[in-house]
């Protein structure tokens, strides 16, 4: 019985030692505001981009639901 209570302590240890290297490793890993401010810029980009897509085909992108003729 003993030998059982060493082997789940062994395996708490192990789990909690894993999920504190992971947290910490993942804590270094967090975005800057650069990566924010780039991403915001890419969708307005691509906001715009499909905007003059829809006007190219002659419609309006936000006339959405009346079936483009509007």
């Amino acid at each position: 019985m003993t030998w059982l209570w060493g082997l789940l302590g062994i395996i708490v240890v192990s789990v909690v030692a894993s999920l504190t290297y992971v947290g910490i490793r993942d804590r270094h890993r967090t975005t800057s505001g650069d990566d924010s401010s780039a991403a915001r810029k890419a969708a307005s980009e691509a906001e715009r981009y499909a905007a003059e897509r829809h006007a190219a085909q002659g419609r309006d992108p936000r006339s959405f639901g009346s079936g483009g003729h509007g």
